[in-house]
């Protein structure tokens, strides 16, 4: 990885960008000035034009020597990432049993991780574009989520705070502390950038009596000085305003990247080794092997049916009986066909129920 990243700085770090942007922006320039010069004085335009004709060339000349340099360092990256990632990622895809669905949710994920993620006119061009419905008004909620998050980021509280105490009632119905966080941040701030004891003291006074009862601190100098990084707290920011907005904390598009990336080297190596032994991988959204995944990957229980061994899923979800043991839909319906009365014995207690009486399980 040290190669990796000695490469990467280097590529980040080259000139062979501003140089490009540079010269096409003088280009553009050159242009507008050439433009300006032939409609204020049309009797010499062949003049101005073999002036432009010869800046053309050179600027040309400048663009494409830039280009070459980019071209070189991004080589040079690849080569990198070729000699020390030598999988194959392609043996990890396998589109007739992943296809593509619903496209629009895709596209309108993408337009939200984009517009939560600062890109506002990268967002709009791509709504434009791709044709994704998605209303202005939330659009400007990341708008203004983000102005928040850019000024939590440069150490100033005052429109987080200001946010947080106009939605105080809603944050608390939702179990959210964030106002009380910031508070503290912000006593904390007073109490050692600016040295004022009495400043810090009355700012808690006015704004941190009320979150005295529903702290639950049974010493009122517990945990005072555990207050969270500014980026901690730009992140905690911003997790709280989508909660509130009824979104996700993390973007589905992050987190599904996230995932995949950790995913990616185990399925490579999974379709490697299926290969040489002239295997398939046949089942249709399902994975042929265990991903493992840190817990701040993993939002859903997976149920395993006591029955059939095998885990539940969309064609074959979990059903509770009425006795309150669960077991698969498939496995609801076998038993059912082995029934002449339609009432079946639950296979781990005595209780009998029919098929209609059983209801589907979200865990």
């Amino acid at each position: 990885m040290e190669q990796i990243i000695k490469e990467f700085n280097k590529l980040s770090h080259s000139n062979g960008f501003e140089k490009c942007i540079f010269h096409v922006d003088k280009f553009i320039s050159v242009l507008e000035q050439t433009r300006s010069k032939i409609i204020s004085d049309p009797d010499n335009a062949n003049i101005y034009l073999e002036t432009l004709k010869k800046e053309v060339e050179v600027l040309s000349s400048k663009v494409k020597s830039a280009e070459k340099e980019i071209y070189l360092s991004i080589s040079k990256f690849g080569k990198c990432l070729d000699k020390v990632f030598k999988l194959d990622l392609s043996s990890a895809y396998n589109p007739k049993l992943f296809p593509i669905q619903h496209k629009e949710e895709l596209d309108k994920a993408i337009l939200m991780h984009l517009a939560r993620s600062g890109y506002f006119e990268v967002a709009y061009d791509f709504r434009d574009e791709a044709h994704v419905t998605l209303s202005s008004d939330l659009l400007d909620q990341f708008s203004v989520m983000y102005s928040i998050v850019k000024s939590i980021q440069n150490q100033d509280l005052t429109l987080a705070i200001g946010w947080a105490i106009a939605k105080r009632r809603q944050l608390l119905d939702h179990g959210s502390n964030m106002e009380f966080i910031l508070h503290k941040v912000e006593f904390i701030r007073i109490l050692q950038e600016e040295n004022n004891d009495l400043k810090a003291l009355a700012y808690a006074q006015t704004n941190m009596s009320y979150f005295g009862e529903r702290s639950g601190y049974t010493s009122p100098y517990r945990k005072l000085f555990e207050v969270p990084s500014y980026d901690k707290l730009s992140w905690l920011f911003a997790a709280e305003f989508c909660s509130l907005m009824g979104l996700s904390p993390e973007s589905p598009i992050y987190l599904a990247v996230l995932a995949g990336t950790m995913a990616l080297p185990v399925l490579a190596k999974m379709g490697a080794v299926m290969k040489s032994q002239k295997a398939e991988w046949t089942s249709a959204n399902e994975l042929p092997t265990e991903i493992e995944l840190p817990s701040s990957l993993i939002f859903h229980q997976i149920f395993v049916c006591p029955v059939s061994k095998e885990q539940t899923t969309d064609l074959n979800p979990p059903k509770l009986l009425p006795c309150g043991h669960i077991i698969a839909d498939q496995s609801l319906s076998s038993m059912k066909k082995d029934t002449v009365t339609g009432k079946m014995k639950c296979p781990y207690c005595p209780f009998t129920s029919t098929c209609d009486e059983s209801r589907r399980v979200y865990f």
